[in-house]
């Protein structure tokens, strides 16, 4: 069996405020090919992980989710203006507008099973390891599924070695 557990996948990663706008949040996701962001809380705590799709989530307006209808019937002009509209909000006040939004987080000594089942759980490519030292310590699913697939190929993989960052 594969000895991994959080703490050691974990590594720094790209945060931002929650006062940052939508837009900002995006430009950081896309110029970096990043598969989610760290959303920060004005403590510097990590308040939510946004993956791609959560970000397009928030851009809709919530009358356009209950009723995707919605969107037919709006000249392209007023479609544009509250996708921009939502572009420059803060992402805080976004949050804020949806139901209770858990961030997908896992204790540093979760196992790797654990972190898996907290990413699909919340459908999250990204994890924040809360006890993992100071700043927004992630373990992204690519990196997670990387060191399994290594791990599978020397071996390792239910042999009981450990496996090491």
């Amino acid at each position: 069996m594969i000895l991994m557990i959080a703490r050691d996948l974990a590594h720094d990663f790209p945060a931002m405020r929650s006062d940052a706008r939508l837009m900002d949040v995006l430009a950081v996701m896309v110029r970096g090919n990043l598969p989610g962001v760290v959303i920060l809380d004005f403590s510097g705590r990590p308040q939510a992980t946004l993956s791609l799709p959560k970000v397009l989530d928030l851009l809709l307006p919530w009358p356009f989710r209950e009723s995707p209808n919605l969107a037919k019937v709006l000249p392209e002009e007023t479609g544009d203006r509250i996708l921009t509209e939502a572009l420059h909000r803060p992402i805080g006040d976004l949050l804020s507008a949806l139901p209770a939004w858990e961030h997908c987080r896992v204790p540093g000594h979760a196992t790797n099973l654990e972190v898996v089942t907290a990413m699909t759980r919340q459908r999250s490519p990204l994890a924040t390891v809360f006890d993992a030292g100071a700043g927004p310590n992630v373990i992204c699913a690519n990196r997670l599924l990387a060191r399994l697939l290594q791990a599978l190929s020397e071996g390792s993989l239910g042999q009981g070695a450990g496996c090491r960052s």
